[in-house]
């Protein structure tokens, strides 16, 4: 059967660990990243021309949430989840 009414997130990544399923996105100078079940991380903008920048932690035990980088000066390459 044909899967209907399915669409991907833009420009993401998959990470896999713990109990953790994440999906990020980054655009000119900010992004997000949204992971569904449990563990602790933290998502962090790759910055060009300046220092990384930083979300809290996240203590998840199951659902989804999203959280954003905080933006970029500049530009951004991409958005990476830690894990901790």
């Amino acid at each position: 059967m044909p899967l209907i009414g399915v669409t991907a997130a833009p420009a993401s990544a998959e990470v896999s660990a713990q109990a953790l399923s994440c999906v990020t996105s980054a655009g000119s100078t900010g992004g997000w990243a949204e992971c569904t079940g449990s563990g602790r991380w933290r998502a962090k903008a790759d910055c060009v021309g300046e220092s990384d920048k930083y979300t809290s932690w996240v203590n998840q035990n199951g659902g989804t949430t999203r959280v954003h980088v905080p933006d970029c000066t500049f530009s951004i390459r991409q958005v990476v989840v830690e894990l901790g």
